[in-house]
């Protein structure tokens, strides 16, 4: 994955994501440098869990085969629970587990 695309996924700078990670961004064309596979990178996001007074929005495409679990742990890497990506997106389901249902996109507004 790309320094821009990372630092677009959890919606921060590329200058920011690479000084929390303590790499170099003064080299030509950074941002567009491949991530190595395995490094640990450092983002700086506001923490969205209940106990923070501020948080950030985070978003994922979601997959055939996903459920709120895989999200949690492959997503997002434990950084939210399954229940608060439920209530943010008014979802129904009880179980983490049980795959979710995108035969009609997202909730309409």
């Amino acid at each position: 994955m790309k320094v821009f695309d990372m630092a677009a996924l959890f919606g921060t700078d590329t200058k920011a994501l690479l000084t929390a990670t303590m790499l170099d961004f003064t080299a030509h064309r950074t941002a567009h440098c491949i991530l190595l596979i395995g490094l640990f990178v450092h983002v700086p996001t506001h923490c969205v869990t209940p106990m923070a007074s501020a948080s950030a929005s985070l978003s994922a495409t979601s997959r055939p085969t996903d459920t709120l679990a895989t999200i949690v742990d492959v997503v997002f890497m434990g950084l939210m629970s399954a229940n608060q990506i439920r209530n943010a997106n008014a979802l129904a389901f009880s179980d983490p587990n049980a795959q979710l249902d995108l035969r009609f996109g997202p909730p309409s507004l």
